[in-house]
């Protein structure tokens, strides 16, 4: 399985003539009608028509593709939604699949399609895991179908993409008064407690921010918030400018009542998901949730200087989770009376 910016790849090889543009135009269609945002990537070695009206990059774009890149020897080109919304185009990163016509030495996992007119070619790449046409099971009408098999291989993606965690330990603790990493929480500190909860659902586990540490957390792997950001955004945007390609479980230091069942929640990753996080009646709980890669690379790209990353995910529409809210487990410290 390949990613490209954290963005499972799959392709779409044969010789011309074979169809496969059709195909791959009818399935980006079934899929964006799913929810999920596709890219397109095509290689031409014959010289690009760039986006003629009816040619195949056209075709796709029109079908629902959200960013689409082609090339040849001599050119390339990027193509995406929105036109003057954007101050930098969406990239790859903000989608959920990249789908590849060509390029079928590539590393990632392929489709093959053979001649629309009948007939079997000798299939001259590796990795293919379906074949359309000639002894294959899937033929070229089937594109319905055809979508089902990358719709399985996208959740078989993403149980194969890493998931990091973060444990935001930065802040001044103003209100507390003391740091909050430090406070007491049963026979540990709440640092240690969070992080021992939070570390056995995830690859890998950071502390994000410089705020003080209790003596068994010293050696641990810590993020420095991202310069310039403030207050819970500096240490999530760290974590993304770290690793980029991976999704982040996000967690408060300062939540005494989380455990492995309430924590295992967040962690069941679909296609299309951004956001994985619990909503009340107040709103969003940003500082217990996961966050897709795709969700970050757009923070990233367009927090235009916002600091406070509830009302930015208000901002992209982002809903949360009633089932997810579960005040006892998300009490958190803010007050000395909080104690």
């Amino acid at each position: 399985m390949e990613f490209l910016s954290g963005v499972p790849v799959i392709g779409f090889c044969g010789y011309s003539g074979s169809g496969k543009t059709t195909i791959i135009e009818r399935i980006i269609s079934k899929l964006a009608r799913r929810g999920l945002s596709v890219a397109y990537l095509k290689h031409d070695a014959h010289g690009l028509q760039v986006d003629t009206e009816g040619k195949d990059t056209d075709r796709i774009f029109k079908a629902g593709a959200r960013v689409i890149a082609a090339g040849s020897p001599d050119e390339g080109f990027l193509r995406t939604h929105g036109g003057e919304e954007f101050v930098c185009p969406p990239s790859f990163a903000e989608c959920d699949i990249i789908i590849v016509e060509g390029y079928k030495n590539a590393p990632w996992e392929k489709i093959w399609v053979h001649p629309h007119a009948g007939g079997e070619d000798s299939v001259e790449a590796d990795k293919v895991i379906y074949e359309v046409g000639g002894h294959g099971s899937l033929r070229h009408n089937e594109t319905g179908q055809i979508a089902d098999q990358v719709g399985f291989w996208l959740v078989r993606a993403l149980l194969l993409k890493p998931l990091y965690a973060g444990v935001l330990v930065g802040g001044k603790s103003t209100r507390m008064g003391s740091p909050k990493a430090l406070l007491p929480a049963g026979n540990a500190t709440l640092a240690e407690h969070v992080y021992g909860v939070v570390k056995n659902h995830a690859n890998r586990i950071y502390l994000l921010g410089s705020g003080p540490l209790p003596p068994a957390l010293v050696e641990a792997e810590r993020i420095a918030d991202a310069p310039g950001f403030e207050g819970p955004l500096a240490g999530i945007v760290a974590a993304h400018r770290f690793a980029p390609d991976v999704d982040w479980l996000i967690f408060a230091v300062d939540m005494p009542n989380i455990d492995d069942g309430y924590v295992s929640r967040f962690g069941r990753r679909e296609p299309a998901f951004r956001f994985m996080g619990p909503r009340s009646e107040k709103g969003l709980e940003p500082l217990a949730a996961c966050y897709s890669s795709q969700l970050l690379a757009r923070i990233a790209r367009e927090h235009g200087g916002e600091m406070s990353i509830t009302r930015l995910l208000d901002k992209f529409g982002i809903k949360g989770d009633s089932r997810l809210y579960d005040p006892l487990r998300l009490i958190n410290l803010n007050t000395p009376a909080d104690l």
